[in-house]
């Protein structure tokens, strides 16, 4: 690792830790640069802004849930298998940065803070997140109605986002909820899914995909 690479690094793992002590709201730049022993000219070089951080913190996430699911969604074809791993890994991923997590949620929960996962500089990682879920449903071996195919990834996105906000809030030893409960609602979605696809379930299936397409997640910016 050359010089700049290792200062980079070394701004980004310090932020990390005072974002979870001191606050994302309440820590600066500069007192970034000052625990980590650079000045601040040079941390503004590899960082232009606190936000930045947040966005390679979110990439890095990204990279290493993508990395880390090519096996597994390669060889493993039983979409709850699929569904559940997808979902427990991104928590366990992310589980070392919990406390910088809750810090960062006052400011994240904002639809209008260029942190939201919802808005539009986050557009880009979004739109990469969404494709492990399309890769996840068009890999298995799951059976679905053609038109809720092309809706679910985007719904299990959602599903995720809910896990990792219960997540947030859960208070457990090694958030142990938050894996009960993903053990516990995967088999519930499997379920959902196969009843849309039964013969019962013909008179209101149509009321059903009217609804989904009615609420369908926007999660592309739509073209001015």
């Amino acid at each position: 690792m050359g010089r700049a690479d290792f200062t980079k690094q070394l701004l980004f793992d310090t932020a990390m830790k005072l974002f979870a002590k001191e606050g994302f709201e309440q820590t600066t730049m500069r007192a970034i640069a000052a625990k980590a022993g650079v000045a601040p000219g040079a941390s503004y070089y590899h960082y232009k802004s606190k936000e930045s951080l947040i966005q390679a913190y979110y990439e890095k996430l990204h990279v290493d849930h993508e990395q880390a699911l090519i096996d597994f969604l390669q060889n493993e074809k039983d979409f709850a298998k699929r569904l559940r791993h997808v979902v427990r890994l991104k928590i366990e991923l992310a589980e070392p940065h919990k406390d910088m997590a809750r810090a960062l949620y006052r400011v994240a929960a904002n639809p209008e803070s260029p942190l939201s996962p919802f808005s539009k500089e986050s557009e880009e990682l979004r739109l990469k997140s969404l494709q492990i879920f399309e890769q996840l449903v068009e890999g298995s071996h799951g059976r679905f109605h053609k038109e809720i195919r092309s809706l679910l990834p985007k719904y299990l996105w959602m599903y995720q986002m809910a896990i990792i906000l219960f997540w947030i809030y859960d208070t457990s030893k090694n958030s142990k909820r938050t894996f009960e409960l993903i053990d516990q609602t995967v088999p519930l979605i499997t379920w959902l899914n196969d009843s849309l696809n039964s013969a019962w379930s013909a008179p209101f299936r149509g009321k059903i995909i009217s609804t989904l397409k009615s609420f369908e997640p926007a999660l592309k910016e739509e073209a001015n």
